[in-house]
C-alpha cells in the first residue's frame, strides 16, 4: 500500500472532545507549477528523478539570453528549492540534461554542452547540500561525445552511457562512478568497425547494471546489451528479434535484483513493432513481441520495473487511423496483453513515459491531441487495472510536450513537462499522491480505516481482526500515525507530562510539554507523520523540524488537515463560540456552534477536506456545502473514517456498550466504557 499519514482523537480538560484530523496527501495530482528560472526565455528538456523519501530533482535546460544553459531544482519537503546552474559555465549551450537519484538524496545530473571545438559529457554530483561542480567524464577531447543517460544504485554509485566518436565511428563508452571518483570512460559497444548510437541504462539497488544500444552490423540496425557486475562490463551480446530488418531505439528497466526488461522496436516484414527482452540475471529469454498487433507501425517504447519483478512497457502504435498509446505489463512470468491506455480514439497521441513504484503500481504519462492543442495526460496502474487518462498540464489553450514522470518506492511520483504560456516555453512539475483516504487509521496496509481501541487503564491496543499489544499507560495520549512512512499506522502516545513521543519499534523523542495538545501529521508532504503540538495558551503550533507559527490561541480547538491540494497538513482553528473556521492560508468560514464537536474529513472522496461538525445532543452530521444526516445521539463519540475505502463515512463508537456504528457500512461491538476509539 502507500504511505498514509493519521493521528487521532486527543482528549482535553475542556470540556469539549478535540477530534483532531489526519490522511493522506489529498490524493493524486496537486497540480502543475512553474520550475523553470522565470519568464522572458524559452526553456525545455526536462527530466526528473526521485530517491527513497519523496525528494525530487529535476534538470531542464533555459536559455539565458545568450546561450542555452542547464539547470536544477529540487524539491524537498513542501517547496521547490529554487533553479540553479549547474553547467560547466557560460560561453557555451548546454543541452539534454539527465539526472539521477539514489535512496538517500544523492543525485547525479548528465549533459552534453560545447567547448573547445566539440561537444563534451559532463557531470556534476549533488552530495546532499552541494553541488560538486561540472566535470568532463567522456573519453578525451577532440570528439564529438553525445546523449549521456545516467543510473544510480542505493548506495550512491554510479553509470553514465553515452555515444562519442571515435576515429570515424561512433562508439558507445560507459563511465562509472563508485561514490569517490570516476573509472574512466570505457568503450562497452560490439567492437570497431560500425556505428553504435542511442544507449541507455539502468541500476539495481544491488549495483547491477544493464546497457543497452543499437549497432550497425553491415546490413542492419540491432541492438545490443551489455552488463555491468559491479567490476567490469560483460561483452556487448545480441538481444533483439534476429537479422533482417532494422532495430532501433532501445530502453531498458531492472528490478530490486538486478533482472532487467529491454523494449525496443524492430521492423517486421516491413511494418515496425515492438518487441521486449528479459534478463533473468543470468541470460536472456528471447525478444518477443509485445505490441498490439494492429498491423499498423509501433515505436517508441518505454519501460519500467519495480522492485519486486513486475514491468511495464508502453509504446504508440497507430490504430489504422491515428497514432494511440499502449501499454503492456510483465507479471514476472509473462506478458498481459496491449492496452489502450490514452484518452480515446480519433486524437493522435505520442511520446509515451512510465514509472513504478515498489509495489507494482505505475504511473503513464503522454502527449495527446484534444482537437486543437497537444495536453500532458496520465493514466494509473494500480494492481492490474488503469485508472483512466486524466489531463495533468497547466490549461487548455496551450501547446504542451516532452513529459517525463519518477516515482518513489511508495507510490509518491513527479511528473515534468514543458508548455507554452502564451510568450514563451515552460518547465513545468506536477506532483502526485496515490491514496485518497483522508482520516485513515490502516494498521494493516489494506487500504481501508481499522476500528480500534485504547484502554488506559492498561495500556492495551486492540485493533479489530489485526493486532492486540500492550504500550503506554493511563495518561498518555494516543497519536498513531504513519511515522516511518511504510503505509500502515504506527501505534504511538504522547505523554505530556514530559513531553514523550513514543512510537512502537519507530522512535522515541521528547516535544512538548504538559499543557500542549498534541497534533502529528505530514506538515512536509512527504507521506510521512511528524510530531506536532499545538500550545492554547499562546496559539503556538510547533511541528518537529519543520516549522513554529502562531494561530489561534485561547478556547480554540485545533483542526489540521488536508484542506488544499499540495499534500501537506495545514493548520487550522476552530472557535466554538462564533463557529469560525481558520485554515491558515486556506479559508475562513463559519459553520457550527459551541455545541458541536469538528469533524472536518474527505466525506466527497475528492481528496480534499471539508468543514464538518458532529452535535451529539441531535446526532446532526452537517458537512459544508455536502450533506446533513443524524446518526448517533448523546454519549457517542464520532469516529468518521475511510472503513470502506474512499470517501470517509460518518461513524460512532458508543463507549457504554462498545458498539462501532458506521453508517450504511457495519455495526460490531468492540471495546467496551473506559476505552478510546484509536480509529480518528
Amino acid at each position: 500500500m502507500s504511505p498514509k499519514t493519521i493521528t487521532t482523537p486527543v482528549f482535553a480538560a475542556a470540556a469539549f472532545l478535540f477530534v483532531l484530523g489526519g490522511g493522506v496527501y489529498g490524493g493524486g495530482w496537486t497540480g502543475a507549477e512553474i520550475i523553470d528560472a522565470g519568464p522572458g526565455y524559452d526553456a525545455g528538456s526536462p527530466d526528473i528523478a526521485l530517491d527513497g523519501s519523496g525528494r525530487a530533482l529535476a534538470v531542464f535546460v533555459q536559455d539565458d539570453g545568450d546561450d542555452w544553459r542547464v539547470y536544477a531544482n529540487f524539491r524537498e519537503e513542501s517547496a521547490w528549492s529554487g533553479p540553479a546552474i549547474i553547467d560547466a559555465g557560460a560561453g557555451s549551450a548546454a543541452s539534454r540534461p539527465r539526472g539521477a537519484m539514489d535512496g538517500s538524496g544523492r543525485a547525479i545530473a548528465v549533459f552534453q554542452q560545447s567547448g573547445g571545438g566539440s561537444d563534451r559529457v559532463y557531470a556534476n554530483r549533488w552530495d546532499g547540500a552541494d553541488w560538486s561542480g561540472a566535470e568532463v567524464i567522456d573519453a578525451g577531447p577532440g570528439n564529438d561525445a553525445y546523449q549521456p543517460e545516467v543510473a544510480m544504485d542505493g548506495g550512491g554509485n554510479a553509470v553514465v552511457v553515452f555515444e562519442q566518436q571515435v576515429d570515424e565511428f561512433w562508439r558507445i563508452h560507459a563511465n562509472f562512478w563508485d561514490g569517490t571518483q570516476w573509472s574512466g570512460a570505457q568503450i562497452i559497444d560490439a567492437g570497431p568497425g560500425n556505428n553504435a548510437f542511442i544507449p541507455a541504462v539502468a541500476m539495481a539497488d544491488s549495483g547491477r547494471a544493464v546497457a543497452v544500444f543499437e549497432q550497425w552490423d553491415g546490413e542492419n540496425w540491432r541492438i545490443y546489451a551489455s552488463v555491468w557486475d559491479g567490476s567490469a562490463w560483460s561483452a556487448a551480446e545480441l538481444i533483439d528479434a534476429g537479422p533482417g530488418g532494422n532495430a532501433s531505439r532501445p530502453r531498458v528497466a531492472t528490478d530490486g535484483s538486478g533482472n532487467a526488461v529491454v523494449v525496443f522496436g524492430q521492423d517486421s516484414g516491413g511494418v515496425l513493432r515492438v518487441y521486449a527482452n528479459f534478463w533473468d540475471g543470468t541470460s536472456w529469454n528471447g525478444a518477443t513481441t509485445i505490441d498490439a498487433g494492429t498491423g499498423d507501425q509501433a515505436d517508441f517504447p518505454a519501460v519500467a520495473m519495480a522492485e519486486s519483478g513486475e514491468a511495464v512497457a508502453v509504446f504508440q502504435q497507430k490504430d489504422g487511423s491515428a497514432d494511440r498509446i499502449y501499454a503492456n505489463r510483465w507479471d514476472t512470468s509473462g506478458w498481459s496483453g496491449a492496452a489502450a491506455i490514452d484518452a480515446g480514439p480519433g486524437f493522435r497521441a505520442y511520446e509515451p513515459r512510465v514509472a513504478m513504484d515498489g509495489e507494482g503500481n505505475a504511473l503513464a504519462v503522454f502527449r495527446q491531441s484534444d482537437g486543437y492543442y497537444y495536453r500532458i495526460y496520465s493514466n494509473r496502474l494500480s494492481g492490474a487495472s488503469w485508472s483512466g487518462a486524466e489531463i495533468i498540464d497547466a490549461g487548455p489553450g496551450k501547446n504542451a510536450d516532452d513529459p517525463r514522470v519518477a516515482l518513489d518506492g511508495q507510490g509518491r511520483g513527479v511528473a515534468v513537462f514543458r508548455q507554452y504560456d502564451g510568450s514563451n516555453w515552460r518547465v513545468y512539475a506536477n506532483r502526485f499522491f496515490p491514496v485518497f483516504a483522508p482520516w485513515i487509521h490502516d494498521y494493516n496496509g489494506d487500504g481501508t480505516s481499522d476500528i480500534a481501541i485504547f484502554r488506559p487503564s492498561s495500556g492495551l491496543w486492540a485493533v479489530r481482526g489485526v493486532t492486540r499489544v500492550y504500550f503506554g499507560s493511563s495518561g498518555d495520549l494516543i497519536v498513531p500515525a504513519d511515522y516511518d512512512g511504510d503505509g500502515t499506522t504506527d501505534i504511538a502516545i504522547f505523554r505530556q507530562a514530559s513531553g514523550l513521543w513514543a512510537v512502537r519499534g519507530v522512535t522515541r523523542v521528547y516535544f512538548g510539554s504538559s499543557n500542549d495538545i498534541p497534533v502529528p501529521g505530514d506538515y512536509r508532504g512527504d507521506g510521512t507523520a511528524v510530531p506536532a503540538i499545538y500550545r492554547p495558551g499562546s496559539g503556538l503550533w510547533a511541528v518537529r523540524g519543520v516549522t513554529r507559527i502562531y494561530f489561534g490561541g485561547g478556547a480554540d480547538v485545533p483542526v489540521p488537515g488536508y484542506y488544499s491540494a499540495g499534500g501537506s497538513k495545514s493548520v487550522g482553528i476552530f472557535r466554538p463560540d462564533s463557529g469560525l473556521w481558520a485554515i491558515r492560508g486556506v479559508t475562513r468560514v463559519y459553520f457550527g456552534s459551541s455545541a458541536d464537536t469538528p469533524v472536518p474529513g474527505d466525506y466527497g472522496g475528492e481528496g480534499l477536506w471539508r468543514t464538518a461538525v458532529f452535535r451529539s445532543g441531535s446526532g446532526l452530521w452537517a458537512v459544508r456545502g455536502a450533506t446533513r444526516v443524524y446518526f448517533g445521539g448523546t454519549g457517542d463519540r464520532p469516529v468518521p473514517g475511510a472503513y470502506g475505502g474512499g470517501a470517509d463515512l460518518t461513524g460512532i463508537f458508543r463507549p457504554a456498550s462498545g458498539l462501532w456504528a458506521v453508517r450504511g457500512l457495519t455495526r460490531v461491538y468492540f471495546g467496551g466504557s473506559g476505552d478510546l476509539p484509536a480509529a480518528r
